[in-house]
Formats: C-alpha cells, structure tokens, sequence
C-alpha cells in the first residue's frame, strides 16, 4: 500500500536550497518507495502546484482564514494524523526570535511533535540542521522535539554535538549529506526558461 508523508520545512518558495531540499526528498523517496505522496504546508499553494505533479505533492494552507499559524492550525494536524509519517526537514531547529511563531519554527513544532505522538505518526529529524541554539528555553524545546522524534538524522557533525550538548543522546543521532546534495537536475525546458528569464540565450 502507497504511504503518505508530511513534509514539515522551510517551504516558503522564497529560498532556492529549501526548494532544493523538498524536490530531493520527493525524488529520491520515490526511487525507493514508488507511489509514496507528500503533503506539504505551505503558505502559498502555487509555491507547489507550480513544481509537482499534483497526484504526488498535495499542498497543505496554514494560513489565518484556513485556522492556522503557519503549522498550528486544523490543516496541518489533520495531515500529520492522516499520513504514515511526518518529516522535519531544512534547518528549522533553532532559537532566533524564538517567541515570535511568525519567523521561528521551533515553538511550532513544540505543538505539532508532540501532537504527532498523540495521534501515533512517527517523525523523523530528516537531514535537518541544527542551530543557533543560545536560550535555555531554546535548548529545552530542541531537546524535548528531537527525543519525541522517532529517528534523528542530522547533516553535518556540528548538528549533532549541539543536540548531544543540550541532552539529546549521541547514540540516537545518525550523520548524512544534506538532501540538497542528491537534488534531481531541472529538466532541460526550464534550464532554458530560467536563461531566457535571466536574459541569456538558451542552448
């Protein structure tokens, strides 16, 4: 049976290596689990709808008039209960501004992990980046959203010795490339598309 997954990131559309990072997840995840679909919130559903075959990648609104902020809201905890899994990707663990749920992602998943739990979805710290991470409060939240996760996989030896830092055990936390790294290359129509845009002649 085809699994279904929430894909919890930084998909704004403004940043080219989360968009690097989500189109690596689908593509590689489909390689291994053909028929896998992905559930993304996202503020802007034409950020998606533009890149991805709607039957595979289903945008998820998290905006106010759809009961949410950003991933606290009836959109995205009714995707998380109804998929096989959630994943937390880009580098959204960290405590910049860490009050403020319109700028910081951790206070957000401070909800939904454990909501995830509740509901018995298992989340996965997928190629994550970790930090800053300078509060107490900061480091408490980061700790208590990376235990509840079923597996943490970190990008890169310094993520991980921050998460061991502030009470995550090592043994736990398992080091790959960033997803960004393995990103499907654009097909040759919009390599083309992209140059004219930018004023150069395709070919």
């Amino acid at each position: 049976m085809a699994k279904k997954i929430c894909v919890l990131g930084s998909n704004s559309g403004r940043n080219a290596g989360d968009a690097a990072i989500l189109s690596s997840i689908i593509h590689n995840v489909q390689k291994v689990a053909p028929g896998t679909t992905f559930e993304v919130p996202v503020p802007r559903k034409e950020n998606l709808t533009s890149r991805f075959d709607p039957a595979v990648v289903r945008p998820i609104p998290m905006m106010p008039w759809n009961l949410s902020l950003r991933f606290i809201g009836w959109t995205t905890m009714r995707s998380i209960a109804r998929c096989d899994a959630a994943l937390i990707t880009d580098g959204i663990i960290f405590d910049v501004k860490l009050l403020n749920p319109l700028f910081n992602f951790l206070i957000l998943l401070s909800v939904v992990v454990p909501f995830a739990k509740l509901v018995r979805t298992p989340v996965i710290c997928f190629l994550v980046g970790i930090g800053p991470l300078e509060s107490k409060l900061g480091k408490v939240l980061a700790r208590m959203v990376c235990n509840l996760c079923d597996a943490i996989w970190v990008r890169e030896n310094d993520s991980k010795e921050l998460l061991v830092s502030v009470g995550v055990p090592a043994e736990r936390i398992e080091i790959f490339a960033d997803a960004a790294f393995v990103a499907p290359p654009a097909p040759a129509k919009r390599v083309d598309t992209i140059l004219v845009e930018n004023g150069l002649q395709p070919g």
